[in-house]
């Protein structure tokens, strides 16, 4: 018995920490006789058990536990998730985990993928595989690998979940097709309730835990997470609004600054920075600063936390300069209960995430280059699967997802 036929037979005693996502099996099945043994996957992904699960899938679909190679960010990988990983023989990169909280993560981030592409150019240069398939969140991991791959032989294709990623990739000349599952209907339209709601939860959970409770608050950022908070906290809070468009922001532009003084919450959703170190000032005593998008920088958190002693623990609640952070700046949707946040319903996003990767795997059209969508056929039957297992009704019209 090989090595690999042992370490599938085992399986079963990972149940303990293997989720049953039925979402992902219906997945598996919209591409029959697919068999991933000659393929490699390097991945930036969240490192939380539905990732397990979705790891998971793809060892049953036949590739080789040590041809998958996955980097996490410190905020969303979860450690027990991490070390299952590692015991199925995942080569997952140590780095994580790492955290220094007086920098940026972004730029930590950055020189860890760097890091992690350049171990990793052997892989990446082998002509073994028929098969390399970049699975990315944010982008950084696409654009540090398209040099690697300028003059590869074998099929590459690229897949983005983030629109931050595609935003910060769709200028960019890279040499292969990328799958765009960061726009794609069912993740704008599905995934977003979702997160809203583990957004407003978690958020209460904390809120409850401060020695102050907010009543006035300002959602900065409405696009689809800002909305379906606004939604959900309208009826418990007063809620102001602020966008680069107009047309949703309840706060004029030019009254922006003046206007940071009543806030006793402050939630950001653009994934950019939308407060300057220079505006701290501006806040009121005791404001509460909450992330709802990626990485640390809608307040530049950084430069809060330099003005702490070095903190190991990256989901800590921090006070500095009469302001109160909470997860150390992170995204409040991966906060330390792991469990709790990486919620069932996720398995649509995985779900997604593996349609992209058995479409990628099937695509054949090496003149294509830059963004392709996501199979819409697929889609439409990911999300019916999903409503009918959530108890959310069926979808009547196939249509409505449809751009």
């Amino acid at each position: 018995m090989t090595e690999e036929v042992e370490r599938i037979k085992n399986f079963n005693v990972k149940k303990r920490y293997l989720r049953k996502l039925p979402l992902l099996e219906f997945t598996t099945k919209l591409y029959p006789n697919i068999d991933l043994h000659d393929t490699y996957i390097i991945c930036a992904q969240h490192l939380v058990s539905t990732t397990y699960s979705l790891f998971h899938a793809l060892l049953k679909l036949g590739l080789k536990a040590y041809n998958l190679s996955a980097i996490g960010k410190c905020y969303s990988t979860d450690p027990q998730a991490f070390n299952e990983m590692r015991k199925l023989g995942i080569d997952v990169c140590p780095s994580s985990l790492a955290f220094d909280s007086h920098a940026p993560y972004d730029e930590q981030y950055r020189e860890n993928i760097k890091k992690f592409i350049e171990t990793r150019k052997k892989k990446l240069s082998s002509s073994k595989f028929k098969k390399i398939i970049i699975l990315d969140d944010g982008g950084e991991l696409i654009n540090a690998a398209k040099d690697v791959l300028v003059k590869k032989n074998c099929s590459v294709v690229g897949i983005e979940q983030t629109s931050s990623g595609f935003h910060k990739l769709k200028t960019k000349k890279i040499g292969f097709p990328i799958i765009n599952v960061a726009r794609s209907p069912a993740k704008l339209n599905y995934e977003s309730p979702i997160i809203a709601r583990l957004v407003v939860n978690t958020l209460v959970r904390q809120i409850k835990k401060l020695p102050n409770h907010p009543r006035e608050v300002l959602i900065i950022g409405m696009g689809p997470i800002g909305s379906q908070i606004q939604e959900a906290l309208n009826s418990k809070y007063h809620v102001s609004t602020y966008d680069k468009f107009a047309s949703k922001s309840s706060i004029k532009h030019e009254a922006f600054e003046k206007s940071l003084i009543r806030f006793d919450l402050i939630i950001g959703c653009t994934g950019k920075s939308v407060l300057k170190p220079e505006q701290y000032k501006l806040l009121k005593n005791g404001v509460i600063l909450v992330s709802a998008s990626s990485s640390d920088r809608e307040f530049n958190a950084a430069n809060l936390r330099r003005g702490l002693s070095s903190i190991r623990n990256c989901h800590a609640n921090l006070f500095a300069e009469d302001i109160n952070l909470i997860n150390c700046g992170f995204p409040i949707n991966f906060a330390a209960e792991y469990r709790e946040i990486d919620s069932d319903e996720l398995q649509l996003t995985r779900s997604l995430l593996l349609a992209a990767i058995l479409q990628a795997y099937n695509h054949s059209d090496v003149s294509c280059k830059g963004f392709i969508n996501l199979d819409m056929e697929n889609q439409r039957d990911i999300v019916q699967k999903y409503l009918s297992i959530f108890g959310y009704g069926k979808l009547e019209n196939r249509e409505k997802i449809a751009v």
